[in-house]
């Protein structure tokens, strides 16, 4: 026999913790997507250094090379003008650095409203007898 009636209560308070949890679904989400862009970016800026310290004369050709290595932003792609080759060590001529720094925008806007920057960058030593090349 019942003494009380709780029809709906589950729903009640289905519906109060709905919200919570799309709320942590959604992070979770978002939070694995920006994890990969910046592995893919950093694998990329690595690839890109990789080249530039091997045949500087190609080191024009390192932002395309690091742009086409983050596949997973594809709708915007990486913008080239967001990749740098610098030769900035006075000390040492012989080393070349590659940078991106890039503004992130999150997935799901109705979640997070702003966007973070990623600023990834990877040295080497030259590895030829070729002095290093930047690009702005």
């Amino acid at each position: 026999m019942r003494l009380g009636r709780d029809d709906g209560a589950a729903a009640v308070e289905f519906a109060l913790v709905l919200p919570l949890l799309i709320l942590i679904l959604g992070g979770a989400i978002e939070m694995g997507y920006l994890i990969t862009v910046r592995a893919q970016i950093g694998e990329a800026v690595e690839e890109g250094v990789l080249v530039a310290a091997q045949d500087p004369d190609q080191a024009s050709m390192v932002p395309g090379i690091v742009s086409d290595g983050v596949s997973i932003l594809q709708d915007p792609p990486l913008p080239e003008d967001e990749v740098s080759v610098r030769c900035d060590d006075p000390d040492d001529p012989d080393v070349v650095t590659v940078s991106v720094v890039h503004e992130h925008d999150w997935v799901s806007p109705f979640l997070f409203s702003a966007s973070i920057t990623l600023d990834v960058e990877a040295t080497s030593d030259v590895l030829s007898d070729l002095p290093c090349v930047e690009t702005p």
